[in-house]
C-alpha cells in the first residue's frame, strides 16, 4: 500500500497541453507540482522507513496492531489527494492560501501520529523482540515519535504564513530521511544495533 501510495502522487503533476515552444515555459509553471511531489514522495519514504523499522522488531503481530496499521495505511493511501490539493494552492495568493498547506499538514500529522499509536500498541502489547532491551527500546522510541511537534509546528506556522509552510514540510522530510538509519540485529550477542 505504502509502495502504490508513493507512486500515486506523480499523477498529481498533470502533462503540460503546450508543446513546441510554449512548452518549456508550462513545464516551468508546475514547479507547484513537483515540490509538492518531493515532499510527498520523501515523506512517504519517511513514514515507509519507520514502518519497516516497527514491523522489523515485532515477534508477533496481534489484531491491534493489524488494526491500527489498517488504520495508518488508509491514512497514506490518502497522501495523494492533499498533496494535489496543495500543489494545486501553492501558485494561489490572497486570503484562504492557508487551506491547502494546513490540510496538507493535518494529513501529514495523522500519519505521523497513527505511526506512533502502531508502535506504543507494539510496545504496550509487548509484541517486541526479547532481544530488544530497554535501551533500544528507548532509542527507537525517540526516533519513531519525533515527526509529531514537528508536523504540529509546521501547520501552526502554516495557518499564519502560508508560504513557509510547504518549505517546513520539506525540511522535516528530509530531516526524517536522513537521520534514518536501518536496523539489525547483531547475532553474536543480540543486540539491536544501527547500520548506514
Amino acid at each position: 500500500m505504502i509502495a502504490i501510495a508513493i507512486t500515486v502522487i506523480v499523477l498529481g503533476i498533470a502533462v503540460p497541453l503546450a508543446g513546441g515552444d510554449g512548452l518549456l515555459e508550462k513545464l516551468v509553471d508546475l514547479w507547484p507540482s513537483y515540490l509538492a511531489y518531493v515532499i510527498s514522495f520523501l515523506t512517504i519514504g519517511g513514514f515507509w522507513f519507520a514502518h519497516h523499522t516497527i514491523f522489523f522488531c515485532l515477534r508477533a503481530i496481534n489484531p491491534s496492531v493489524m488494526r491500527v496499521n489498517l488504520l495508518l495505511l488508509m491514512a497514506i493511501a490518502f497522501l495523494p489527494f492533499p498533496t494535489a490539493v496543495m500543489a494545486q494552492d501553492l501558485t494561489q495568493t490572497g486570503p484562504g492560501g492557508e487551506v491547502a498547506v494546513v490540510f496538507y499538514g493535518l494529513s501529514l500529522l495523522l500519519c505521523r501520529l497513527l505511526l506512533t499509536w502502531l508502535w506504543n500498541v507494539c510496545t504496550k502489547d509487548h509484541l517486541i523482540r526479547p532481544e530488544i532491551d530497554r535501551d533500544d527500546l528507548t532509542r527507537l522510541t525517540r526516533r519513531l515519535n519525533p515527526g509529531v511537534l514537528l508536523y504540529v509546528v509546521a501547520i501552526v506556522v502554516g495557518v499564519f504564513v502560508p508560504d513557509v509552510g510547504p518549505w517546513l514540510y520539506l525540511a522535516i522530510a528530509i530531516y526524517t530521511v536522513a537521520t534514518t538509519r536501518s536496523v539489525d540485529f547483531d547475532e553474536s550477542d543480540g543486540e539491536l544495533v544501527a547500520a548506514s
